[in-house]
């Protein structure tokens, strides 16, 4: 055991002068210390790398699920912006409809109800329409149709319990008093016959000076308007000029409807 000892203590001097000399040798001489540099490095390096690959794949998956969180919360902002302009959206209509309802009161006065067509009467092409208002809404026979703003249409002709029927004032070969301003601003009571469709015609001397897009107003009320001329034509076996009207009713188009009520 003695001598075991001795040998442990003589490698332990050994490899500590061995350890004293390289430290020296290492200092001392440059290229010597390159070369280890060279030889670790690699080593290193390759730990380096690893290291850095984890990080930034650990960075990856971090910023991904950090990503999905903002777009989540910016996802919710928005709707909410979506939620807010379709509120927004709902009360510019209803203060369209009351300012709109305020322009009709003004128009066609205070005794109204706003209707909708359900169909023609297709027994009376051209000449008859059905509304959904009726008895319950107020309506009677003959009170008279507009559509906005003030555009005479016609008549009611038919009611039921909700819904009536009006007759059309340019019914086939209906007759309505009407006042026209010539070019000269005079004011000409002409008597419109009905075309049906809508549309009138009237005659009237040729040396009445008058032009297309003349208004044609209504007599008993001139702030409503029955249309417009579309056309003029020269009766050549009198001293007469046809003249032809559209009025403002057409299916195929939408308006606002209105009844006025007695």
């Amino acid at each position: 055991m003695g001598i075991l000892n001795a040998m442990q203590k003589l490698n332990l001097k050994i490899n500590i002068f061995i350890l004293i000399i390289f430290i020296i040798y290492f200092f001392s001489f440059p290229h010597f210390k390159t070369s280890i540099a060279k030889f670790s490095n690699p080593f290193f390096a390759k730990i380096n790398f690893q290291n850095i690959f984890v990080t930034k794949s650990y960075l990856n998956f971090q910023n991904y699920f950090s990503g999905l969180e903002n777009l989540a919360l910016r996802n919710k902002s928005l709707e909410q912006d979506l939620e807010d302009r379709e509120s927004e959206i709902m009360n510019l209509k209803e203060n369209f409809k009351e300012n709109s309802l305020t322009i009709n009161n003004v128009s066609l006065g205070t005794n109204f109800v706003e209707a909708k067509i359900l169909n023609q009467d297709y027994f009376k092409i051209y000449e008859s329409v059905i509304l959904n208002k009726g008895f319950v809404d107020g309506v009677s026979k003959g009170d008279e149709v507009y559509l906005y703003p003030n555009y005479f249409l016609g008549n009611i002709e038919r009611i039921e319990n909700d819904k009536s029927i009006f007759s059309l004032a340019s019914g086939h070969k209906k007759l309505l008093k009407g006042v026209l301003k010539d070019n000269s601003q005079n004011n000409l009571v002409i008597d419109l016959l009905g075309l049906g469709g809508g549309d009138f015609a009237f005659e009237i001397p040729e040396s009445i000076l008058i032009s297309t897009g003349t208004l044609i107003y209504l007599y008993k009320d001139p702030s409503k308007l029955i249309g417009e001329i579309i056309g003029l034509e020269k009766l050549e076996t009198s001293l007469y000029q046809k003249v032809l009207v559209r009025g403002y009713y057409n299916l195929a188009t939408s308006g606002r409807y209105y009844i006025k009520v007695r």
